[in-house]
């Protein structure tokens, strides 16, 4: 079915017929205000505050273990851990985390200090987990316990504390304590749409499905010339974050055909200076995550890819896009 594009309250549309599309151009009087367009989510500071603060969280983070008493701290790994208590290095694997750690023995068994820390959370956290790792050949094995705390506004995401006991020799019991704090990465003020775009032309490809059949691509597009609806547009791709440098694991991704293109340019015929895409992987996608990012380019050259969970809905609000 073809798309139907409505009119904009207020706003004069022409509609433009071309071969295998749907368009329409919105035009509007210029406004005398330019509000000014902050790159980014209010609040994400700057690369070097926000690591400052995730160092801090993960040293606090590492104080509110709650162990069993009697426990003695020692600033080495424990010998004869059959290095169960060796450092991970990361609880989580990203390029952006402060690490915070600390050692004890006890004469408690491995067993009874598992269940103090699952029966003493500590202050503002959740269990996230358990798990175990043992050897046959030497009958050695370690536990352990995670703990998580929610993310702090766009400065720290994850923040997580891993607590994994094992038996020593002679009777003893070593706690590894690891706490991780991930710092936000904020969006570079380089990476915007150039102050120059004054029109914006926003895609919708429909593709055949299954895709690669020789039914010819549907494609709809909207023209947009109004000062005030151009800002709005610039604005909804700078006030983006940037996809953060976690490893994940995303599922199959269906592929429908279909995505969504937003192009900046210097006038309706002039250059494209900016570029946002992405691809629709369910007919009622409303956003992009991780696994499938809005990818950005600004003058041909790729940015860092963004995120969110409205801007596909946004985008055809705008543009009066129907799905």
């Amino acid at each position: 079915m073809r798309p139907i594009l409505v009119g904009l309250a207020g706003l004069a549309a022409v509609a433009l017929v071309l071969s295998g599309c749907a368009g329409a151009v919105l035009t509007e009087r210029a406004s005398d205000t330019t509000p000014t367009i902050q790159v980014g989510p209010p609040g994400q500071g700057t690369a070097a505050a926000n690591h400052a603060a995730a160092r801090r969280d993960a040293a606090t983070l590492l104080t509110r273990v709650r162990l069993p008493a009697g426990v003695v701290s020692t600033p080495v790994e424990p010998r004869g851990d059959h290095g169960y208590l060796k450092l991970s290095g990361d609880i989580e694997g990203d390029s952006a985390n402060a690490l915070a750690h600390a050692w004890w023995t006890t004469s408690e068994a491995p067993s009874e200090v598992l269940a103090y820390l699952k029966s003493h959370v500590p202050t503002g956290a959740s269990q996230s987990g358990t798990g175990s790792v043992s050897d046959g050949r030497t009958g050695s094995s370690s536990e352990l316990v995670g703990f998580e705390w929610p993310a702090v506004g766009p400065v720290l995401g994850d923040r997580e504390l891993q607590v994994t006991v094992s038996a020593l020799p002679g009777g003893r019991t070593g706690i590894l304590a690891e706490a991780q704090s991930d710092w936000v990465v904020p969006r570079s003020q380089s990476e915007r749409v150039p102050a120059a775009a004054t029109a914006v032309r926003i895609t919708l490809q429909r593709r055949s499905i299954p895709v690669g059949t020789r039914k010819p691509v549907s494609a709809s597009y909207v023209l947009i010339t109004s000062p005030r609806r151009v800002l709005r547009a610039v604005r909804l791709v700078d006030s983006l974050p940037v996809v953060q440098p976690i490893e994940i694991m995303c599922p199959l991704i269906l592929l429908t055909g279909q995505s969504l293109t937003v192009t900046y340019s210097a006038g309706p015929a002039g250059p494209a200076l900016a570029q946002a895409q992405v691809s629709l992987q369910a007919p009622s996608s409303g956003g992009a995550d991780s696994c499938d990012p809005i990818r950005f380019s600004i003058r041909g050259r790729a940015q860092t890819p963004l995120i969110s969970d409205s801007f596909v809905r946004q985008i055809e609000q705008l543009a009066g896009f129907r799905r």
